[in-house]
């Protein structure tokens, strides 16, 4: 499936496209002996037409080439889709880490960037169930927050996810590397969330997109 959705990308769903297996080797990580096994299992199959040329090979996906990407892209814009719209946690005590990273220079003027916003020095901690903080996360566009060196210090990158609590709007973070056990999910915001929603431990929040 994934050469061909790789034929399909190099033009040949909308007509028939010039290839050469050299090329498709390299751009698929494959052999050149791979790639040529596969095209002719890939025609045996009814899903290409192929015919070779003197610079590398003609491929045209036929129809039920093209039934079969369709239905791979079915069923995975069936999985994505099922995507938590919320998740639920209960507050807990941090590390006392948040104030100081949320403070470093190289994270904030990537959050003010990329986000919207220069966080309060600090995170909203919650426990969550890890299975519904992946499930919630699943159809999330993933925002990635590059890490870097600051006077000899390495500090690593996250992932971040927009997120709102209540009406305020947040970000959901996934540090690369972290000394949070799984289950905990970090939020930070503009706002001091534990102060503007007078949050208290245990009390239980939800986390919308």
């Amino acid at each position: 499936m994934n050469l061909l959705l790789h034929l399909a990308r190099k033009g040949a769903l909308a007509g028939q496209a010039e290839l050469s297996t050299t090329q498709l080797a390299k751009e698929t990580g494959l052999s050149q002996q791979s790639v040529s096994r596969k095209l002719i299992a890939l025609e045996e199959e009814g899903l290409i037409e192929r015919h070779a040329t003197p610079q590398g090979v003609n491929v045209r996906l036929r129809a039920s080439g093209a039934d079969a990407l369709r239905k791979e892209f079915l069923a995975l814009q069936d999985v994505f889709s099922r995507g938590s719209r919320s998740l639920k946690g209960r507050v807990v005590h941090g590390l006392g880490e948040g104030a100081y990273y949320m403070s470093l220079k190289g994270y904030v003027t990537q959050f003010r960037a990329l986000l919207g916003f220069a966080p309060y020095p600090g995170t909203l901690n919650l426990k969550v169930d890890d299975a519904a903080l992946q499930q919630f996360l699943l159809s999330r566009e993933k925002i990635v927050i590059e890490g870097f060196t600051s006077e000899g210090r390495t500090f690593g990158g996250l992932d971040a996810y927009t997120v709102q609590v209540g009406r305020i709007p947040a970000a959901l973070i996934i540090p690369h590397r972290t000394s949070h056990n799984r289950g905990v999910a970090e939020i930070i915001a503009k706002d001091y969330l534990r102060g503007k929603l007078r949050l208290k431990d245990q009390d239980v929040v939800e986390v919308k997109p």
